[in-house]
């Protein structure tokens, strides 16, 4: 097992440097190339005592050479996203006390806005980016590299603890603040490791990048697909929600989404039969996946084995699977979302009750192993409130708050435990009325949320449909009254003619309640 995971990447340049290992923009970088590219930034890391470097940029060259150049001197890398906001950059930047950068275009503008709020130590390290393109501003502030000053040296990599840090992702926190998981080298190759046993993949493949890297998905595709010398496409901003060209034209052999994008290409009729005969593996993850979805994607892949991977980030990218059958006769579902399936063979979970007891058919996950994380990057309060040992026990775990339910041995997602919600004392699970409203207008997008609500006591629901849909709301209103209890009725439903989507391409809850007035 590679202790450094840029010796899954050091290993297929020995044997395909010649191969294609990255295209951006139309432009192909073969594994020489790019180890080359990343040696240039590990040469001025070398320069440095700071362990954390931030890679500021969206979807270019820059952003992968930085992670490759960072992890092969055995530092860490923090991904920070010029789409989002100036002001919570900002607080990921204080919160991983980052002084060094390796930055793009789009970084290097946002690295303007807030160049005040930043250590005069800074550095900027800018490897495609001329010293003439460089504003004066930042030039007089900070320490900064560009394509003319930078030196290739030793392409040796160093060899870590596998328990170090191989990056640091900030998600969402409940309280505003984000949160920072680290996660280790050993986290990251135990994930990468198990999937490479589990799937016929090879150095002929061509594997998507749908994902910012700000969503640690990203880490997938960069290393499955450079542990067997495969190629990485990363898809342009401008066809991120309307891929389908773009995946027959690269005859792509491996997606991996969200089901929100899969669902907008079904929206926009891109899943027309036999669309991708290219593709073997059709994966999803991120959120739960609607067996519908499921129906239309392998109509439109027809050769492809599709899967649905559960896993949230504090236990490394993915941690069960489920291969979904091509008869759907035969697919396992609850609610209309299909299976989460089984746990890896190589992690172990249990289900636990409200009181911390557990249980065997329901109850909120909980999860160890070799991939789950030690913890919040200097947070020590919610650390312990979501990992726990047993009595007796010294097994660190993970408590996921997703509430599943074991049958058929299989795991099903039920819901949220925070959005757990109740209604006059009913206990409601929202995608049972998202179902319903499905399963009337033959429509896949549709969302049901709880408002106003608080402490898991909601005064209403409301539901939200894509405006493509037909069914006035008196029939579904109508229908529903038939098929549901009268506490699950929501109080209205919205046609939307877009759906707000967060930074990671997933529905945005929050922002879908706004519309509500």
């Amino acid at each position: 097992m590679n202790k450094n995971i840029f010796g899954f990447f050091d290993d297929s340049n020995s044997r395909y440097g010649n191969k294609v290992a990255l295209v951006v923009n139309n432009i192909e970088y073969k594994y020489s190339d790019l180890l080359f590219r990343a040696g240039l930034v590990s040469a001025v890391l070398k320069n440095f005592e700071q362990n954390r470097i931030g890679v500021f940029g969206l979807r270019s060259l820059t952003c992968y050479q930085g992670i490759l150049g960072t992890l092969a001197v055995g530092k860490t890398y923090v991904p920070l996203n010029p789409k989002f906001p100036t002001e919570r950059n900002k607080t990921i930047i204080n919160l991983a006390d980052l002084e060094i950068f390796v930055v793009d275009y789009k970084g290097l503008e946002q690295i303007g806005k807030m160049a005040d709020s930043l250590k005069m130590s800074t550095v900027l390290i800018c490897p495609n980016v001329k010293e003439q393109e460089i504003p004066e501003t930042l030039k007089n502030k900070f320490k900064i590299y560009t394509s003319e000053t930078m030196i290739k040296s030793s392409s040796d990599f160093q060899e870590v603890d596998n328990n170090q840090s191989a990056y640091i992702m900030f998600t969402s926190g409940s309280t505003g603040v984000p949160k920072g998981v680290p996660v280790s080298h050993k986290n990251v190759s135990s994930y990468i490791n198990y999937l490479k046993e589990r799937y016929d993949i090879n150095a002929n493949d061509r594997f998507s990048q749908s994902f910012d890297l700000t969503f640690d998905l990203s880490v997938h595709d960069m290393f499955l697909s450079w542990s067997v010398g495969a190629s990485l496409y990363v898809i342009p901003e401008v066809a991120l929600m309307a891929p389908a060209k773009f995946i027959k034209q690269n005859k792509l052999s491996v997606w991996f989404s969200v089901p929100s994008l899969a669902q907008f290409m079904n929206k926009f009729k891109m899943l027309k039969e036999n669309t991708f005969p290219n593709l073997r593996y059709s994966l999803f993850c991120g959120e739960a996946l609607p067996k519908s979805i499921v129906i239309a994607w392998q109509k439109a892949a027809p050769n492809s084995t599709l899967e649905n991977i559960y896993g949230p980030t504090e236990t490394t990218i993915g941690i069960s699977h489920y291969k979904v059958p091509f008869d759907e006769s035969k697919i396992l579902d609850y609610n209309g979302l299909v299976s989460i399936g089984d746990i890896f063979s190589t992690q172990d979970y249990c289900l636990i009750d409200e009181e911390g007891k557990i249980t065997v058919d329901y109850g909120e996950l909980c999860l160890t192993g070799t991939q789950v994380t030690s913890g919040y990057y200097n947070n020590i309060e919610k650390t312990a409130e979501s990992y726990f040992k047993f009595p007796n026990d010294n097994q660190l775990w993970y408590k996921t708050g997703d509430i599943v339910k074991f049958d058929t041995n299989n795991l099903f997602y039920v819901s949220r435990k925070d959005f757990q919600v109740k209604i006059r004392g009913y206990r409601i699970e929202l995608d049972e009325v998202n179902l319903a409203i499905r399963d009337f207008t033959n429509c896949d997008l549709v969302y049901t949320i709880p408002y106003s609500s608080s402490g898991g006591v909601a005064e209403n629901l409301y539901s939200f449909i894509d405006n493509n849909c037909t069914v006035e709301k008196y029939l579904i209103l109508k229908y529903l009254k038939d098929k549901l209890p009268e506490y699950m009725i929501p109080k209205d439903i919205f046609y939307l003619e877009e759906f707000p989507l967060n930074s990671n391409g997933k529905i945005d809850i929050k922002k879908l309640a706004l519309k509500i007035v």
